[in-house]
């Protein structure tokens, strides 16, 4: 049984007068990179409904709707059912390590030790263009950070342990060989 997330955005269609009237709310997105997978899902949603035959009749910052003719009646479920998995695929997207370290309250340090040492799972990698080098960067999942950031007290273990194991290097005896 795979861990499923809440649904952030809802979807709702309803007949009106000469047609449907398509909506598309982002209220309940969760907090982790939130301004730009709301602004990237909403690009998304106006580009799937205007290729579908819509119309944009409102739009905010949160929301968008669409009018439809009463001919699209038919297919108005699997637009919308499209439009789902289109805006899900954005909103669970990869998160690029700024967007880890502010989501869990951690430092660059912190984030590459845990990285490093298998801790912070990882799904892939982007490549960037930076002048003449090519940089990889590690992706990380992101129901991953989402139930890391739910359980603050994991970071807060992961911390001691660090400490501790730190500490216990300090105080072991080093001896020098000649």
């Amino acid at each position: 049984m795979r861990d499923k997330m809440p649904a952030a955005s809802r979807i709702t269609w309803q007949r009106e007068e000469g047609g449907f009237v398509l909506s598309v709310e982002l209220d309940s997105v969760p907090d982790i990179d939130r301004e730009r997978r709301v602004a990237a899902s909403l690009e998304v949603a106006t580009k799937h409904l205007q290729k579908s035959g819509g119309n944009r009749i409102r739009a905010d910052a949160t929301s968008v709707s669409f009018a439809f003719a009463l001919s699209a009646g038919p297919r108005m479920r699997g637009i919308a059912q499209r439009l789902r998995e289109k805006i899900d695929a954005v909103l669970t997207a990869p998160l690029a390590p700024r967007a880890v370290d502010k989501a869990l309250g951690i430092s660059q340090r912190e984030r590459l030790r845990w990285y490093k040492d298998g801790r912070l799972p990882t799904c892939g990698r982007a490549k960037l263009g930076h002048g003449t080098h090519t940089v990889h960067i590690p992706l990380f999942p992101f129901k991953a950070i989402a139930k890391l950031q739910a359980t603050p007290a994991t970071i807060e273990d992961w911390r001691r342990k660090d400490v501790h194991g730190v500490s216990e290097d300090l105080a072991a005896p080093t001896t020098v060989q000649q």
